[in-house]
């Protein structure tokens, strides 16, 4: 896979590329799309210290999904799914939440009606 195996591009009297072509070869990068990139980077470079916190202040999942792009993946153990959970300790853990929600929904009814009363 050298690239002397791809076919020759035929080119008219001028030495442009005549239609037809095979065009790029596979995997090659266009000139321009890595200029482009280069110039993307040097202006993030230029302005990261404004972009960065804005980022993170204003578009908070881009910048989450950003920094997971960047973080390592784990390899090896830890990459399996968690167990099953065990539907009683589910259904335990379920209705304690319940209970929770239930007694600061009545404690937040109770600061709401004592406010009203002191009005």
């Amino acid at each position: 896979m050298d690239g002397s195996d791809y076919p020759v591009m035929p080119r008219d009297a001028n030495g442009r590329f005549l239609p037809g072509g095979p065009g790029r070869r596979p995997g090659a990068v266009g000139k321009a799309s890595a200029r482009v990139s280069r110039a993307i980077l040097a202006d993030f470079e230029t302005h990261q210290d404004d972009l960065l916190p804005r980022l993170r202040d204003w578009f908070v999942p881009q910048y989450v999904a950003l920094v997971s792009r960047l973080l390592p993946r784990p390899e090896g153990e830890g990459m399996e799914p968690p167990a099953p959970a065990d539907p009683a300790a589910l259904a335990g853990e379920i209705a304690a939440l319940r209970a929770a929600l239930a007694a600061a929904e009545a404690e937040a009814a109770a600061l709401a009606s004592d406010a009203a009363g002191d009005r």
